[in-house]
């Protein structure tokens, strides 16, 4: 049957017949997750799944075909995500091994990766990170391994029936899911994108170069855990700071998690609301852990954004205790959420980026650990080169014929915004020049946006 895959509806996905929801859903995200390794290499592919009985087969269509450095990149990306199958018992996975041995890499269900002339690469996964024992460094034990018990304790918990029947659909799905998590690994080409990264956001550089190279370094060398230091990035606001923190998180695959901590009049955010509660929910940390965020598979260290944190006000209850904890490595490591009570899992590999304008306002011990960074608004030329780049990712999002090219003539202008005032007059000045017939930018379409400021007025119209 073919399978729709969010966010790449072009992308033809054909998978086996007869199987349930759930393993439709991890098909859904290791599409997805293969998609995204993709389209940066090729613009057309398609990809086929089968289904062994202690095996899992994707076959990847490409135009052109890949290369065989690219075709091997696929195998520890499917090989990592197995954990999603738990129709695969585990009692039979030595059995798979020896029958990769003894299959041939011209069969369909080879595991070698054979090309033929339309650019076809089959890639043959098998299963079996989940018992290995602890040489592989790709996968974290996440929650417990005998997390299938906590099902019997659950009916002794002193919670209403409503709560018990969430807590077991919630247990139910996490099992599903497996107990362990991928570690994200860099991708050949990381230290590229970091370049780009800096490119992107200049006034980022010390960031990239102090926190995140070191970090994925460690990882890209094969260090057995390698925990991403909490940052602090406080600056005025619009310099881009959350923008500078998803785009990372695109870099790393993992999928970010952006919690406002302005609104935020609890912890249950972060820690889930309690039982207590009729309407007790798990937090957003546990949820992006265990079944991932926006489409991108689960990991055991995405990249978690908390906005505004000098912004946060309670009367009643502290929105931040929870990062007393989380925040902490060792602590971290038995992380329980609210609504779950009995179920711990370790978050001490989340990538934390937390933002504010004024350090003034956070409690020191939130301070203490974490690194702090002074982002300053980028100068005038650095501006414009922000701009451009700008424009060209604008046109992107948008899915328009556009030229990208920016009037050097507008530099001066431009040196007073912020990235975040930017992104939208850039929108306007784009939507004006279509509305005037042209697909590319002149002056006067954005002479006025950008020398425009916006007063605010009292009384009556």
């Amino acid at each position: 049957m073919k399978l729709p895959i969010p966010r790449f509806p072009e992308l033809s996905v054909v998978v086996p017949d007869g199987d349930d929801a759930l393993a439709l859903e991890a098909y859904q995200v290791l599409a997805v997750s293969l998609a995204i390794h993709l389209s940066g290499r090729r613009a057309l592919f398609a990809l086929e799944l089968h289904k062994g009985p202690f095996w899992l087969g994707v076959k990847v269509h490409t135009t052109p075909a890949l290369s065989r450095r690219e075709r091997q990149s696929l195998l520890p990306l499917v090989r990592s995500m197995g954990f999603m199958f738990p129709w695969i018992p585990k009692s039979a996975q030595p059995e798979a091994h020896r029958q990769a041995e003894t299959l041939k890499p011209s069969t369909e269900a080879g595991t070698g990766m054979g090309t033929d002339a339309e650019g076809e690469a089959s890639v043959e996964a098998f299963v079996r990170s989940l018992i290995e024992d602890g040489v592989d460094r790709s996968t974290v034990q996440v929650f417990d391994p005998g997390l299938a018990d906590t099902a019997a304790l659950i009916q002794q918990l002193p919670i209403d029936g409503e709560s018990r029947q969430k807590m077991q659909m919630a247990l139910k799905k996490l099992l599903a899911y497996g107990t362990k998590r991928p570690r994200s690994q860099p991708d050949h080409s990381w230290l590229r994108d970091l370049g780009t990264l800096r490119g992107e956001f200049p006034a980022f550089a010390t960031v990239v170069d102090q926190v995140v190279q070191p970090h994925l370094s460690l990882i890209a060398a094969g260090a057995r855990r390698v925990r991403m230091p909490p940052i602090l990035l406080v600056g005025p606001p619009g310099v881009g700071k959350t923008a500078f923190a998803r785009r990372l998180s695109e870099l790393l695959g993992t999928g970010c998690l952006s919690i406002d901590m302005a609104s935020a009049t609890n912890g249950a955010a972060l820690a889930g609301s309690s039982t207590f509660w009729s309407n007790s929910q798990p937090g957003q940390l546990f949820t992006a852990i265990a079944f991932g965020i926006q489409g991108n598979p689960p990991c055991a260290d995405p990249v978690v954004v908390l906005d505004e944190i000098d912004k946060v006000s309670s009367d009643r209850y502290d929105p931040m205790g929870p990062l007393y904890t989380v925040l902490e490595e060792e602590t971290a490591r038995v992380f329980e959420d609210q609504a779950l009570p009995g179920i711990v899992f370790d978050a001490s590999l989340v990538r934390w980026i937390l933002t504010a304008n004024d350090i003034r306002r956070i409690p020191d011990p939130i301070l203490s650990r974490v690194l702090v960074y002074e982002i300053e608004p980028p100068s005038g030329n650095a501006m414009f080169g922000i701009a451009q780049r700008m424009l060209e990712s604008t046109v992107r999002e948008l899915g328009i014929h556009f030229q990208t090219r920016l009037p050097r003539e507008l530099a001066p202008l431009i040196g007073d915004q912020t990235p975040r005032t930017l992104k939208v007059r850039l929108e306007l000045a784009v939507g004006a020049a279509m509305s005037a017939g042209r697909n590319y930018l002149v002056l006067d379409d954005l002479t006025t946006l950008f020398r425009t400021q916006t007063k605010l007025s009292m009384g009556f119209v």
